[in-house]
């Protein structure tokens, strides 16, 4: 008897909290028009919402990832909150819609230099993910960006009408596959 009370207790135990545990989720966003002075104002507008439980502005890279509570808040909801402050908002695209673009990058000063070329990238409207590997004399950035939605030869455009002292230039297939070896054995070290 004392067992069937106690496996029942169990049961119960285990349905209360299974009903009482808020779910959540992640939404990650870009948002464009976002600069420093805006990031805590970003935070703020999203997180005036009943339902959701944290939000983290990257300026940078113009992403904002979102936990929140499915049950009290939609995606779309937040979207349209970030819409209404007066921000261009967009979900991250599919993989199966993504381009890669590598661009081996000459002439970098320092890390200045490094954060520039990546704000720049970001700033393309199309552009999911920059990821820069630092050699000893020169970088590799790969460039996610929409299928069709880009030629690489305008980010070398864009960069050197900025920043005229760098080479650059996009690399082929095979050079692409080197840089992301190169780049897991940086990070490795």
């Amino acid at each position: 008897m004392r067992a069937f009370i106690l496996g029942l207790l169990v049961i119960l135990a285990f349905l209360t909290s299974s009903l009482f545990a808020e779910e959540r989720k992640t939404l990650e966003l870009r948002v464009f028009g976002i600069c420093s002075t805006c990031g805590n104002d970003v935070e703020l507008k999203v997180m005036g919402i009943p339902g959701l439980q944290e939000v983290n502005v990257d300026i940078a890279k113009k992403k904002v990832r979102a936990g929140y509570n499915p049950e009290l808040v939609s995606e779309t909801k937040i979207v349209l909150a970030l819409r209404r402050a007066g921000y261009e908002v967009r979900r991250p695209f599919d993989k199966s819609r993504v381009e890669k673009a590598a661009l081996g990058i000459s002439g970098v000063k320092n890390n200045d230099d490094i954060n520039e070329i990546e704000g720049i990238l970001y700033a393309y409207f199309d552009v999911d993910q920059v990821e820069v590997s630092k050699g000893s004399d020169n970088i590799i950035a790969i460039v996610d960006y929409k299928k069709g939605g880009l030629d690489p030869k305008q980010f070398i455009l864009t960069l050197k009408g900025i920043l005229p002292e760098l080479e650059i230039e996009v690399l082929k297939n095979l050079d692409m596959i080197k840089a992301q070896v190169n780049k897991e054995k940086l990070t490795q070290n």
